[in-house]
């Protein structure tokens, strides 16, 4: 087996991802958007997987949209809600970028991942990945979709895009792109 298959396997199989069903602004999300959707692209090798690779400080996984590649801390473990819950996030990021909607707001992009992140979570009872505002922030948001609800409220989505904006690493990057895994040729001799 390799790390992509395992993460296929995981997003398959796994309960909490079974949880992960509402709508955030314009992006939806849906147990099978991870289950078979981005399994899909793991098993089929579209997403390259680095292990121990180069990380922003303080993070501890990456999805790069412009070279369709996950990279995980050298310490990443399955079993690990921590690492998991990481893996989430940035699936949660693969799976928008799988939609090729173009050029979209970062912070609904980074909302829709801490949330993914956080019901995974909250489904198992485990607390927020450290003390970051914006993981508190969606933790009480994640607790209502669990509960039922499927439509983030425009109060949840402005309290939780408002935190991410603040956040230092989001602040300068108000867009995100997704491009449905088409690279330029540069990037594609690069990766």
């Amino acid at each position: 087996m390799t790390i992509s298959t395992d993460i296929a396997r995981f997003l398959r199989t796994d309960a909490g991802i079974a949880r992960i069903n509402f709508s955030l602004a314009s992006i939806k999300f849906y147990p099978s958007a991870f289950r078979t959707d981005v399994a899909d692209a793991y098993d089929k090798g579209l997403i390259k997987v680095t292990v121990g690779g180069r990380l922003a400080p303080g993070a501890g996984s990456s999805y790069d949209v412009l070279f369709d590649e996950l990279t995980l801390d050298s310490t990443f473990a399955f079993g690990s809600s921590y690492h998991e819950a990481l893996l989430v996030h940035e699936c949660a990021h693969t799976a928008i970028d799988m939609r090729d909607i173009g050029v979209h707001s970062t912070f609904e992009d980074e909302a829709a991942a801490y949330l993914c992140e956080a019901i995974f979570l909250e489904s198992s009872g485990a607390p927020p990945v450290g003390s970051d505002p914006v993981r508190l922030v969606s933790h009480p948001i994640a607790k209502k979709v669990l509960a039922g609800t499927y439509w983030v409220d425009a109060a949840d989505v402005t309290a939780l895009c408002g935190e991410i904006a603040r956040h230092p690493h989001y602040a300068t990057r108000s867009t995100h792109v997704s491009n449905a895994f088409r690279r330029d040729t540069l990037r594609q001799l690069l990766r």
